[in-house]
């Protein structure tokens, strides 16, 4: 079964994920090969991913509406 995935980040060759139920995985970033902060799916394989798909437009959406957020705090304050 396919599942998405986010990278929170990677320590010392380790990407931290987190499932849609915010369950975490730990896997290696090397075998990923995304950046911190990507959107993927991948079908689970005794505790390993396979089938990786980033899901570019995706990532690019959410990391759009999070800078927007940011901004709005700081402009709030302002």
């Amino acid at each position: 079964m396919r599942q998405k995935f986010s990278i929170d980040r990677i320590e010392d060759g380790v990407a931290v994920c987190y499932d849609e139920n915010s369950k975490k995985h730990e896997f290696s970033a090397d075998a990923l090969g995304l950046a911190r902060g990507s959107l993927f799916e991948a079908t689970l394989v005794n505790g390993e991913p396979t089938e990786i798909v980033y899901l570019e437009k995706e990532t690019l959406d959410t990391k759009q509406s999070m800078k927007k957020r940011l901004s709005a705090l700081f402009d709030r304050n302002k």
